[in-house]
């Protein structure tokens, strides 16, 4: 427990512009001279946050903590700053560093998109849908864009019904690290099968934005034996190898080889003359590249869903309060990233 505690003090300190949000609207409307002062500090509030994200713990479970006041009211300071805009803002002002940081060394501007559902346990209707994976439960998903370094630009939380190829230009549009693409130069966006279309690829390269999806394949059928009227019942009885060695229908082979060989040489040439094979679609050596590093989006899924439990589903009545939950942990990732590559954080 130290060592998590050691971890938690580390980022209170490098989240201090929380904090510093919270004592300028208390300047701007005078609280701090009305009425008594507050028996606990925004540090002490901000704690106890993180512990719920980090280790997925419920509102009400922090009363076994003993923390000295009830989890009510931590849960409702945490509401209040969404409300206010504080996590927001905070999640701007990182993300304004870090783009900073990569003009400064031109990092790569390429993107990559996906989506994960997650379950409201509350079983709301409101802004969320039955999907897929999760049948017969509601369900949330959250659409993500996300850099080479696993840092999400921008998200956006929907119904699990709606499909992945609606929320696309919706992500390019409201991202918050602008996406500088030129003729020469265009940006690359590597997405799954499913955002495959051509109507939003084509207004996609108006933006100078190329959306790279992996072909699709599509398999050979498989040949339907043929089967007499008469010798339908004896079938679904016989084995396979019975089946082969019965006699009518080594005649029925027989004949459709026999048909097959009638063909003249000459009429095969022709054939081959007048039909010619559509070549391949070739796939250039760029858009392989974005489409092997387009994992880097599930790697960044998997950071947040194991390194903050709380993000493994959704118990908040408020999506807000979900979202805010995830740019809380992006911009962690953000701190811990710009803070290994030796880059001053200016609060």
């Amino acid at each position: 427990m130290n060592t998590k505690n050691e971890a938690i003090d580390s980022l209170i300190q490098k989240c201090l512009p929380i904090l510093e949000l919270e004592k300028k609207y208390k300047e701007k409307t005078n609280i701090t001279n009305c009425g008594r002062k507050p028996r606990l500090t925004d540090e002490f509030y901000l704690r106890y946050i993180l512990i719920v994200l980090i280790e997925g713990i419920t509102w009400d479970a922090l009363n076994l903590f003993k923390i000295g006041c009830d989890s009510s009211t931590i849960r409702k300071k945490y509401s209040s700053w969404v409300t206010r805009g504080y996590i927001d803002q905070f999640h701007l002002l990182l993300l304004k560093h870090y783009s900073d940081y990569k003009c400064e060394h031109e990092i790569n501007n390429d993107i990559y998109g996906d989506s994960t559902t997650v379950i409201n346990y509350h079983g709301l209707k409101q802004n969320t849908g039955i999907g897929i994976k999760f049948r017969s439960k509601q369900a949330v998903t959250l659409h993500t864009q996300c850099d080479i370094n696993r840092i999400i630009t921008s998200m956006n939380l929907c119904p699990a019904n709606e499909s992945d190829i609606s929320q696309v230009e919706y992500l390019i549009e409201n991202s918050l690290i602008p996406i500088n693409g030129t003729y020469r130069n265009p940006v690359y966006l590597g997405c799954d099968k499913a955002y495959i279309s051509k109507d939003v690829s084509s207004s996609l390269k108006l933006k100078n934005i190329i959306l790279t999806c992996p072909p699709k394949q599509y398999g050979k059928k498989q040949k339907i034996k043929p089967i007499n009227k008469n010798n339908l019942k004896k079938a679904t009885c016989m084995t396979k190898k019975q089946f082969e060695n019965n006699k009518r229908y080594k005649k029925k082979k027989q004949i459709e080889k026999t048909k097959k060989t009638k063909l003249n040489k000459r009429l095969k040439k022709l054939i081959k003359k007048h039909t010619k094979k559509l070549p391949k679609k070739r796939i250039s050596n760029k858009r392989k590249d974005v489409l092997k590093k387009r994992i880097t989006v599930e790697h960044s899924y998997n950071v947040l869903k194991r390194g903050y439990k709380r993000l493994n589903g959704m118990r908040e009545r408020n999506p807000n309060n979900y979202i805010s939950f995830v740019k809380l942990a992006n911009s962690i990732e953000i701190i811990k990233f710009l803070s290994l590559h030796n880059n001053n954080i200016v609060n």
